[in-house]
């Protein structure tokens, strides 16, 4: 006769509790080119230039020898009157970083990214090195009036090294559609490696059926090689 030992038992009872335990998943990458190495260059004539030229006209950006505008792929608009936006090699990760000062709207990685819903959490990651104070401001827009309030933040940043920006976001509100996100830096400072992905309860995450062969629970124990004694010792 096979028994199952209190061990074994205590063993399976942990097994199940730690997988009923809520998780949770993070989505992709929301934005466009978080790590910065995508730069548009610029010319007359081309789309963007009379914006970041003559609209923009009070922003800094980085410009090639030929007098073209370099303008990162995570930009989608400027917000505010004065700016800077430089390209710079002293990159956290990869060959660039954005040498940056002011306010600016992230691009989204692909169409309706940006879609929200009543609730939705975002975990939001970026590094940054600089004496200045910087933050991720999300927008909301809907029906009614719907927020994204800041639920956790940790990391400062620093002036002689990188630093992780971590944020963990949730949409409040009723009548959430779309989310707009846009960085924010007090002084000029290095920012990298931007990231902000949907977190996806256990919940809501896709299920997949279990086969036949393993849907019957097992539970695997050495025959008993003498009588148990009940004696309450683990």
């Amino acid at each position: 006769m096979r028994v199952v030992t209190l061990v074994s038992c205590l063993a399976i009872v942990v097994l199940l509790a730690c997988r009923a335990t809520a998780a949770e998943e993070i989505g992709p990458n929301l934005i466009r080119d978080g790590g910065m190495e995508q730069w548009r260059d610029i010319g007359p004539q081309e789309p963007w230039w009379d914006y970041l030229t003559v609209s923009l006209k009070t922003w800094q950006f980085s410009k090639t020898s030929a007098g073209r505008v370099l303008a990162p792929a995570i930009a989608s608009q400027f917000y505010g009157q004065n700016g800077l936006l430089l390209r710079d090699e002293q990159a956290h990760r990869g060959q660039y970083a954005m040498r940056f000062t002011g306010q600016l709207y992230l691009a989204e990685a692909g169409k309706d990214d940006y879609q929200t819903a009543d609730a939705q959490e975002y975990l939001v990651r970026y590094w940054a090195k600089g004496a200045g104070d910087t933050v991720m401001h999300v927008h909301v827009y809907g029906d009614g009036v719907p927020q994204v309030e800041i639920v956790s933040r940790t990391g400062n940043a620093e002036p002689d090294r990188w630093t992780l920006i971590e944020q963990r976001m949730r949409v409040v509100g009723k009548g959430a559609t779309t989310i707009y996100p846009r960085l924010y830096a007090a002084a000029e400072m290095l920012i990298d490696d931007v990231f902000v992905g949907k977190i996806i309860p256990e919940a809501a995450l896709p299920q997949e059926p279990v086969t036949p062969d393993l849907a019957a629970r097992v539970a695997m124990a050495p025959r008993a090689e003498a009588p148990l004694t009940i004696d309450g010792r683990l």
